[in-house]
């Protein structure tokens, strides 16, 4: 029978934070100051297609929508249309141009949103072993995300690839260095050279 207290062990491991790091600190905060930017950009739109001074909250089929969604929930639609992330009930009422627009901006948030969990985990465990290259590879991850947003709310999906490209060569740079500097401190890189004979 498998017993935890028997087969674990626990070991301690020094850790010294190069002074570097704190670039990778500051890197990641201005990584989550980018996001909370891009969606403020959303809540702009939001506000303009759901708001209270909307055109679309005067048409009828708005008014009826809201008669269904007080029977329903009892109060009025949300000012910013929430829950609807661009293929709800409350965006179907939009114009196709607005619908999107609002698309547009909503993915391009949403896409950052997508990669920033393993971006952070890079950056803030890989930068322990790396830190000057993480850094810089999270500053290459920024200048794409943005290149990204700017190229799809503008052009829409074939205005992303700039910014794609760039901001996703950083990343996975970034993963497999995290991964290559965590098998060289766990002896991983020093066990297989002395495998092959290096």
């Amino acid at each position: 029978i498998f017993s935890l207290d028997s087969a674990y062990t626990p070991t301690t491991m020094a850790v010294t934070v190069s002074g570097d790091y704190g670039y990778c600190l500051m890197v990641a905060a201005a990584i989550g100051i980018q996001n909370l930017a891009l969606g403020a950009g959303i809540m702009r739109q939001r506000k303009r297609l759901f708001g209270q001074d909307s055109p679309y909250r005067k048409t009828d089929a708005w008014k009826n929508l809201e008669e269904d969604h007080k029977k329903a929930f009892g109060g009025p639609i949300d000012q910013f249309g929430y829950p609807d992330m661009g293929s709800g009930k409350y965006a179907h009422l939009l114009s196709l141009e607005d619908w999107v627009r609002f698309n547009n901006y909503q993915r391009s948030h949403q896409n950052g949103l997508e990669s920033i969990a393993g971006v952070l985990a890079s950056l803030i465990l890989g930068g322990l072993k790396y830190p000057l290259l993480l850094a810089v590879l999270g500053l290459g991850f920024i200048l794409g995300r943005q290149l990204y947003a700017w190229g799809y709310r503008s052009k829409g999906a074939k205005g992303r690839i700039t910014g794609a490209l760039t901001f996703e060569l950083c990343y996975v740079i970034m993963l497999f260095s995290t991964l290559y500097g965590g098998a060289e401190m766990a002896g991983v890189v020093a066990g297989a050279k002395t495998l092959v004979g290096l």
